[in-house]
């Protein structure tokens, strides 16, 4: 039932899937428990390309730079492509004044 959507609701399959900005880095061990990383896993498994994108902060999310940070990356995948089965677990690190 997990690809639901991709049988029913879409007419193609989407070019690359986006999952939400996790709070704190997915690193080591933590993508095999990571909701975010598996959700990109899973797209992966069925072919569409996927990023998982988590954050580091100490107190407040860096929203200055995001939209540049994630318009450039997917930009890159979309022009230059990305193999069906993989997805890219992406963590922007804590910025240093």
């Amino acid at each position: 039932m997990r690809d639901f959507a991709l049988r029913h609701l879409f007419v193609q399959p989407p070019d690359l899937v986006i999952f939400r900005i996790n709070h704190g880095a997915n690193l080591g061990d933590d993508i095999m428990y990571s909701g975010t990383v598996l959700r990109a896993r899973e797209a992966a498994h069925h072919g569409v390309p996927s990023i998982a994108i988590s954050q580091a902060y100490d107190d407040k999310p860096i929203r200055s730079r995001k939209g540049r940070v994630y318009q450039g990356m997917v930009e890159a995948v979309l022009r230059n492509g990305l193999s069906g089965e993989i997805c890219l677990n992406v963590n922007i690190p804590v910025r240093k004044n």
